[in-house]
């Protein structure tokens, strides 16, 4: 399993843009439409809507994705939602997780995975974790992908980094990819059955354990940043908002030296052999 972190390291409701992405924002499909779910480009199998037969059973409406294997347009299993109910900010959103119910009607094993396009080049980014739905699963099951740490995505093409992308989603996609190293996912002959898409929020990782009380403080603060935990500090990292690293190291002593740091909102990521905490500051 993958170190969870709290890569939105507060729980605070921002101020949120009329019409982009936020917390609890959820594609049932009740209104008998995709709610902007396609394939982009032209297909011959483009996403439906299936009117009953979701997770609560008749009358409860899913997405029904069917891709034909091959070449060409409808080849590869791929949805995505450029609207802007599913586009914008995730970062101040807090939303770190898509979780949904699906349930696999083909006969090749599906590896879902999201992916986001965004930033000022446009750049292409594919999350490191993924779901396994294995071939002809006639129950539904609820499942979730998070992406809350800087290194729990990969870049597939453009120069943005992570960090810029998940501040300006201009589109989101579900794929099958089981390698992660194409925006596109996989080619492949298969049936994807989905309901409930839900930007959602995961706060704490079951990876997390001795690292689950860390304290950081003073915060704000000045010169030395104090670390607080009942576990062992092992090795540190800094993030401006922006994800770019500006220090760290391995720790041996329970504090930080920041007055080098400019001034401003940093991430300090704290690791130890049972997993990583991330916590957010402000330099002074």
């Amino acid at each position: 399993m993958i170190n969870f972190i709290l890569f939105f390291a507060t729980v605070c409701f921002a101020f949120q843009v009329q019409g982009q992405i936020m917390l609890g924002q959820v594609s049932d499909f009740e209104d008998g439409t995709t709610e902007g779910w396609s394939n982009g480009a032209s297909s011959p199998n483009p996403p439906t809507n299936v009117p009953t037969g979701g997770p609560n059973g008749a009358d409860d409406n899913f997405l029904e994705e069917v891709s034909s294997g091959g070449s060409g347009s409808g080849s590869k299993m791929v949805i995505q939602n450029n609207s802007s109910a599913w586009t914008g900010d995730y970062f101040n959103a807090n939303v770190n997780t898509l979780s949904f119910h699906a349930k696999n009607g083909g006969a090749e094993d599906l590896y879902l995975r999201v992916a986001f396009k965004g930033g000022s080049e446009n750049t292409e980014i594919v999350s490191t974790e993924f779901v396994h739905i294995p071939a002809s699963q006639n129950s539904w099951i609820p499942y979730a992908i998070s992406f809350i740490g800087f290194n729990e995505f990969m870049v597939v093409n453009g120069s943005n980094s992570i960090s810029e992308v998940i501040l300006d989603v201009i589109e989101t996609r579900i794929i099958s990819s089981e390698n992660g190293n194409s925006y596109s996912g996989d080619t492949i002959a298969g049936t994807l059955h989905i309901d409930n898409i839900m930007a959602d929020i995961t706060l704490l990782g079951f990876d997390d354990k001795n690292l689950s009380d860390l304290v950081v403080y003073p915060n704000p603060v000045s010169d030395v940043l104090n670390l607080s935990t009942s576990g062992t500090l092992d090795s540190y990292d800094i993030y401006t908002i922006t994800g770019q690293r500006v220090d760290g190291g391995a720790l041996s002593q329970s504090f930080v030296q920041v007055s080098n740091l400019s001034r401003g909102l940093y991430f300090i990521e704290v690791s130890n052999e049972f997993g990583t905490k991330t916590i957010k500051f402000v330099k002074r």
